[in-house]
């Protein structure tokens, strides 16, 4: 039998752990209610933040989204927001309707014109545009004034309520290369609700400055610029002295844009690198073939290899249909090259 000594011993050993226990879960409750207390008293607040904001946004008549403040109350952008901070471009290609141009034009779509958010092909069978030219290479001054009609119209003149108005308007030729990630990260740079004439300046001294017809991008208010003169007497932008240019379309539309105070953009990069290019990689690094005398003439940079085309390079010109098919640049070592373009 064991000794009363030995037995409230073993007593106070057990009252001592029982104790332990009870103060632990004292003081774990506690804590549990002081976390309780803070989270209930920061929601208490939102909801009366909320009450308030919704009660003065009525008085003043606005409207108001709480799924748009966090839970503080601070504003954050929703999904549909965040995704409008991609600019969305409408794409045309300038085209004749003869096999070669139907094959070109396949392999846009395929390609780079996928990442258009409307893409459109113009030639005289182009669905809902006045057709006043003749399909030949003199008369393209005349079908570029009516594609650029036919684009206001269609994706940027507010009126209409069948397709969202776009940010940008980008014009290609139908041997033209469009690097498309790199077109986007450097549009978002310009608001669109400004008047800006994006592409690869050239100057005619004659002329003036220009974007080379390769690719040329118009905001939504450049192109409501363009538009609206055509309509109020302007000289320029005329249909008759537009199409007077024949083949220069790119000076027709400098001309015009110069008219109600428009110019190019500078468009190269921090280096001085050009990133809209009027001729393809083979030609912009070849040491063999030079580089022709109006471009010379016109060129603010006449580089040829390194330093001439930009890491950020956006438009490639006089592009294979093979490589307009199967490739894609790639930027390595300093240098413009194509690899074969993987389908996913």
């Amino acid at each position: 039998m064991p000794s009363s000594a030995t037995v409230t011993s073993h007593e106070l050993d057990c009252a001592d752990r029982t104790a332990n226990r009870h103060s632990f879960k004292v003081m774990v409750t506690r804590s549990m209610k002081r976390t309780c207390d803070k989270r209930c008293f920061r929601r208490a607040v939102q909801i009366l933040f909320l009450s308030a904001v919704t009660v003065v946004s009525c008085a003043r008549g606005t409207s108001f989204h709480p799924a748009r403040l966090d839970f503080f109350g601070k504003r954050t952008r929703t999904a549909v927001e965040v995704a409008r901070t991609r600019p969305i471009v409408a794409c045309w290609v300038l085209r004749t309707n003869t096999p070669d141009g139907l094959a070109r034009s396949f392999a846009i779509r395929r390609g780079w014109g996928k990442s258009c958010d409307y893409l459109e092909f113009i030639d005289d069978a182009t669905p809902g545009i006045e057709v006043d030219w003749v399909e030949k290479y003199e008369d393209i001054s005349a079908k570029s004034y009516r594609a650029w009609e036919f684009m206001h119209d269609k994706y940027v003149n507010i009126s209409q309520t069948d397709t969202t108005m776009v940010d940008f308007v980008l014009k290609a030729d139908v041997d033209t290369y469009i690097i498309w990630e790199n077109a986007l990260t450097f549009l978002r740079r310009f608001d669109s609700a400004l008047p800006h004439y994006i592409g690869r300046e050239l100057v005619d001294p004659r002329d003036g400055a220009f974007v080379a017809g390769a690719a040329i991008i118009l905001s939504k208010q450049a192109l409501r610029s363009l538009y609206e003169a055509t309509r109020t007497g302007s000289i320029a932008c005329s249909r008759k002295d537009f199409a007077s240019h024949k083949q220069a379309e790119d000076v027709a539309l400098a001309h015009c844009l110069k008219e109600v105070g428009i110019y190019p953009q500078n468009t190269r990069d921090a280096s001085g690198a050009e990133r809209f290019m009027v001729f393809n990689p083979q030609k912009m690094y070849s040491e063999d073939d030079p580089l022709p005398r109006w471009y010379m003439k016109r060129s603010l940079n006449t580089k040829r290899g390194a330093g001439c085309c930009s890491a950020e390079a956006i438009a490639f010109h006089y592009v294979s249909a093979e490589e307009l098919a199967e490739k894609t640049p790639v930027f390595k070592d300093g240098v413009w090259s194509w690899t074969q373009r993987k389908e996913y």
